[in-house]
């Protein structure tokens, strides 16, 4: 572990450090962001890493590069007291660089160190974990209605957690896990060697030493709190070793769990005993003492079983002076226990999502940017959850349907046209959608990573939790969902024919691969064989084809046996004299590991296979798409010309096919009807402001040519920068119509075509 952790630092770690920082951060005492550093890295590269290997080789830290500012965040809207707020510390980026090398070196061997009681920051490992065993146990809590073994959960809240931590805990912790010396002293040395200004008004003001705790903002203190949190864990194992405390084990062969941690978030199981919670009591006070950590007595929740006798809760509760409850809260985000109605379990998350669409102002907000804040935002709010928890239909459907009135411009009362279904806008880009998530399927998505992470991680916490009590006896594909199946299993379970579809078999040795039945031939259709048994045994497996002592397959046997597309494909596949397991791949990715976008793309195709494509789809090709999205124009200019070739831009006629205008000819010509074809480039007006526009258009273009032609004609004839000019002159030449047809104003054909060439010369300005 030590070795590791010691070599000689190399001017490529600085360079890595340096390029994993968010370059827009807020800046620190230097009042530099780490974008300078990465736009500047060839001028101040040499000396910014003669710095910070000379710390990391001698040890010692200049006090002024450790110098920090202090931020008072406002965790409520009204702050009262100096409690309601946040204390984020701004460091300077040369010892941000330092604190990432350290990080880095430190993530590889925290798994051997902590404990799989912890989830937080160790590679391997997800917050969902912790979720899922808390919310499994306090499943089998809540069913627990007889018998004498009546067991209970504390959910405990560190107060000013990171603030508390004694460094000479944190030393004494990093030493008795193990840790060099040497390696300590450097951390150490960041940790003891800041001293911090506060910002008031946006001005430091004054100089403060600390003696003790770890700063929020340096990338090393989630890492530290978790070595801290450590002595918690071991105290409570040694008083389980002792038998002074008892975990929970939810069937026979689960294992015990005892406590459960994420960063300052603890749920810790026992027995509901006075004797246990004594023994819990006392192990709290002693990592209090030690630590400078105090448990927040106001937030501290304590659940019992069923059968818990009334005045043992009453005795527990006044040992922890505080109440019990039916049900915690909230662990980590989420609900731990789960009522019969889950779509009123997860209102609040559409809660969220109405308060922040009711937040923004849409009147403000091109259709382009809406689309940005649905994409970052709106759909990003339910994804944690998802992680855990199969949604219900009805709130799917009621997120995406909010999303998509406030898409299209509609606000409190009002009533707006929806040009195009939610339907078509979940549709990637590249297939004239917009690429707007499908939440159902990305739920599924969500949940088949879960899965992945049960058959592929059998030595995670999670996985020997679920197997001792849903498949004993066979792995998770095989698995069923018994009547008294928590929520979040039965959710796990719902997506399981994602990975039973999307992966297949990497041959190793062939002993677990059935010939006529597994997928594991590398072709693109079924992965299956398809050639007939002809009297083969049906249960055979791929070694019987190999000849075990040179590893190569029996190609005699091969072609007795199979089609000559299957004897093909078999021959292929590559065998290794070390005769590794057979384990199972995802068909979606290069490396074979799923990933949720992977999963989520083939549930896509899927869907998209099975319904029959629409021709308003397809009367532009992909490339066209694609083109419309990567076009070098503002985006609003991208976002028209996509409604345009969707024929959903708000023509005369569009509008009176929906009953909204009582005409549908157009202003300029008042012959046609207005299209979009019409008003872009059939009209009269339109082919004037073409011709007087110094895009050179082949003499083969006719007047007759849809909008949407002629824009996939222009995307194969034109180069940069006249295409661009295409596109924004088409959109110079809407707004026109709109001044005609809302102000009555006419616009000529020089207006149009100068302020084209203005628009297109500002944005490749700012965009170079």
């Amino acid at each position: 572990m030590n070795a590791s952790l010691l070599q000689p630092f190399l001017p490529e770690e600085v360079t890595h450090a340096l390029f994993q920082m968010n370059p827009s951060k807020s800046p620190g005492p230097d009042g530099m962001t780490a974008l300078f550093f990465q736009k500047f890295w060839n001028i101040v590269g040499t000396d910014v890493t003669t710095a910070v290997l000379d710390f990391l080789n001698s040890g010692r830290m200049l006090g002024s590069m450790n110098f920090t500012h202090i931020a008072l965040i406002p965790k409520v809207k009204s702050p009262e007291c100096m409690a309601q707020f946040r204390p984020i510390s701004l460091c300077n980026v040369v010892y941000k660089i330092i604190s990432k090398i350290l990080v880095n070196r430190m993530k590889s061997i925290l798994p051997q160190v902590i404990s799989d009681s912890q989830s937080a920051f160790v590679p391997g490992r997800m917050i969902t974990d912790n979720v899922m065993t808390a919310f499994e146990v306090v499943h089998y809590l809540k069913n627990l209605r007889v018998g004498k073994n009546a067991q209970m959960a504390a959910k405990l809240d560190m107060s000013k957690a990171y603030d508390r931590v004694e460094w000479d805990f944190l030393k004494e912790i990093f030493l008795k896990l193990g840790f060099h010396v040497r390696w300590v002293h450097l951390v150490m040395e960041c940790v003891t060697s800041v001293s911090y200004a506060v910002k008031v008004n946006g001005e430091p003001k004054g100089h403060i030493k600390p003696s003790r705790g770890l700063r929020q903002g340096d990338p090393l203190s989630p890492y530290l709190f978790l070595i801290c949190a450590e002595g918690l864990s071991a105290l409570l194992r040694k008083a389980e070793r002792d038998n002074l405390i008892q975990g929970v084990a939810i069937c026979r062969g689960s294992p015990r769990i005892s406590h459960l941690f994420f960063a300052d978030d603890s749920v810790i199981f026992c027995r509901a005993t006075n004797a246990d919670c004594v023994a819990l009591h006392n192990a709290l006070s002693l990592y209090e003492r030690a630590s400078g950590q105090k448990v927040n007595g106001n937030k501290t929740a304590l659940f019992f079983s069923p059968n818990t006798p009334h005045d043992t809760r009453t005795s527990i509760t006044t040992l922890f002076g505080t109440s019990p409850t039916t049900h915690f809260e909230k662990y980590l985000g989420l609900p731990p226990v789960m009522g019969r109605s889950k779509k009123r379990a997860f209102n609040e998350i559409k809660d969220r999502v109405w308060r922040r669409l009711q937040g923004w102002k849409e009147k403000l907000l091109s259709q382009a940017g809406r689309e940005v804040l649905i994409k970052a935002v709106i759909q990003a709010i339910p994804t944690y959850a998802m992680s855990c928890f199969k949604f219900p239909a009805g709130l799917c459907s009621d997120i995406c349907s909010m999303a998509n009135r406030f898409w299209w411009g509609q606000r409190q009362g009002e009533r707006k046209i929806h040009w195009l279904s939610k339907h078509k806008l979940i549709k990637p880009k590249s297939e004239g959608g917009m690429g707007f998530r499908d939440i159902q399927l990305f739920n599924q998505a969500l949940l088949a990573r879960q899965g992945w992470r049960l058959l592929h991680n059998p030595h995670s916490l999670i996985h020997k939790l679920f197997k001792a009590k849903y498949f004993p006896h066979c792995n998770f594909l095989e698995a069923t969902v018994h009547g008294n199946a928590s929520f979040i299993w039965r959710s796990i379970c719902d997506s399981k024919q994602v990975l039973i579809d999307g992966m297949r078999w990497r041959v190793g040795s062939g002993e677990k691969i059935k010939i006529w039945k597994d997928p594991w031939l590398p072709c693109l259709s079924t992965y299956k064989v398809i050639s007939p048994m002809n009297g083969f045994d049906e249960h055979a497996t791929v070694d019987s084809l190999i000849i075990r002592e040179s590893m190569c397959w029996n190609v005699p046997l091969l072609e007795n046996i199979f089609l000559p597309r299957d004897v093909e494909l078999i021959r292929q596949i590559p065998l290794s004299i070390r005769r590794p397991p057979d384990i199972r791949i995802w068909n979606g990715t290069k490396k074979g590991v799923l990933t949720v976008k992977s999963a989520y793309h083939f549930l896509r195709t899927q869907q998209t296979n099975v319904e029959a494509s629409s021709s308003s789809l397809n009367q532009c090709g992909s490339n066209v798409w694609s083109s419309i999205w990567s076009a070098k124009v503002q985006p609003k200019v991208r976002m028209f010309l996509w409604r345009a070739c969707r024929n959903i831009l708000p023509t005369q006629t569009n509008l009176f096919d929906r009953g909204v205008s009582q005409t549908y000819s157009c202003k300029w010509c008042l012959e046609e009807a207005e299209t979009s074809d019409h008003v872009l480039w059939q009209c009269e007006f339109a082919q004037r402001v073409w011709q007087a526009s110094p895009i050179s258009f082949p003499s083969s273009y006719d007047t007759r040519l849809s909008f949407g032609d002629l824009l996939s004609s222009c995307i194969h004839d034109l180069n940069h920068p006249s295409l661009e000019l295409f596109f924004i002159t088409a959109w110079e030449l809407w707004c026109a119509r709109n001044e005609l047809f809302w102000n009555e104003t006419n616009v000529t054909v020089d207006d149009i075509c100068q302020k084209a060439a203005c628009r297109l010369v500002e944005f490749l300005d700012v965009t170079a």
